[in-house]
């Protein structure tokens, strides 16, 4: 038996200010990509107007079946300077709302918010995403000055036991 491929609609809505350009997919998906980043590959990022949370249109994304893995989508945030300030305490939080889109999809996903190149300063939070929009929020202090970072939206690895 083929396992099902699982789908996820992601609509991201910044409550002040984002550094993503054209955070509700409103006109596209400019900016998220399904290429190995903080994730593996995912299969497609598409644009949708069936179910959207709020405003006209989200996103849809598939990934790759299979027994384990962190397949998914990641939004890179540039060059742009990531700082931990120790007097303040830089926090940069990241807030999507998530539906699974089929019933039988994983309901596992990760968020993961932080460098790309270095493993240990990322944050990340494990979902258990349903079929009603949901909001979930990954908060990151980075360690050290970054610009190599990364928002990324993943089915949350597992193991199949048969």
């Amino acid at each position: 038996m083929i396992p099902p491929i699982p789908h996820i609609r992601v609509l991201w809505r910044p409550e002040q200010f984002t550094r993503i350009a054209n955070p509700g997919f409103e006109t596209n998906t400019t900016g998220w990509s399904v290429a190995a980043g903080i994730n593996e590959a995912g299969t497609s990022i598409t644009r949708t107007t069936a179910d959207a949370h709020s405003g006209t249109a989200c996103g849809l994304l598939t990934v790759t079946s299979g027994a384990s893995g962190t397949y998914g989508v990641n939004f890179d945030l540039g060059t742009e300077r990531f700082d931990r300030e120790d007097q303040y305490g830089t926090t940069y939080a990241a807030v999507v709302w998530l539906k699974l889109s089929a019933s039988d999809g994983h309901p596992l996903w990760s968020l993961v918010l932080g460098s790309e190149g270095t493993v240990a300063d990322r944050a990340t939070l494990v979902c258990r995403v349903s079929q009603v929009w949901q909001s979930f929020r990954v908060l990151w202090r980075p360690t050290a000055s970054r610009t190599d970072v990364q928002l990324a939206i993943m089915q949350h690895k597992r193991i199949d036991l048969t």
